[in-house]
């Protein structure tokens, strides 16, 4: 198994410790177009987030249908990934094949404190 295979896998499993030792032995977090950072941002976990942030990954990586992590982690009302995605220059206005943003998506959700982390960001840029 490569270490891509390896990072990805222990980023579905959730085991940070794992990432990290995949990262710090050289595993390519921008391997098949950044699925790292897309696959994290569909789970609530931002420290995978944060060390794949810190790895290098694309934080505006797309997936085939044009979702961002950002897009992603407010889809599911992951707050905590939202803030550090939007600290890390998520582009705040992307869509993917919805047609909705971020802000959009948190709203029409109901994920109230997604909804203002994204909202908060956008006042103070």
């Amino acid at each position: 198994m490569s270490k891509e295979s390896q990072l990805m896998e222990a980023i579905k499993l959730h085991k940070t410790e794992l990432v990290d030792l995949h990262i710090a032995s050289g595993a390519d977090v921008h391997a098949n177009g950044d699925d790292a950072l897309l696959e994290a941002a569909a789970y609530p976990y931002p420290l995978i987030i944060r060390s794949l942030l810190a790895a290098g990954a694309n934080v505006n990586a797309r997936t085939s249908g044009g979702y961002t992590p950002l897009l992603i982690a407010a889809g599911r009302g992951y707050t905590e990934s939202v803030k550090l995605l939007l600290a890390a220059g998520a582009e705040v206005d992307a869509k993917g094949k919805s047609g909705k943003t971020a802000v959009e998506l948190a709203a029409e959700r109901e994920y109230v404190e997604t909804y203002h982390a994204i909202a908060q960001h956008t006042r103070t840029k």
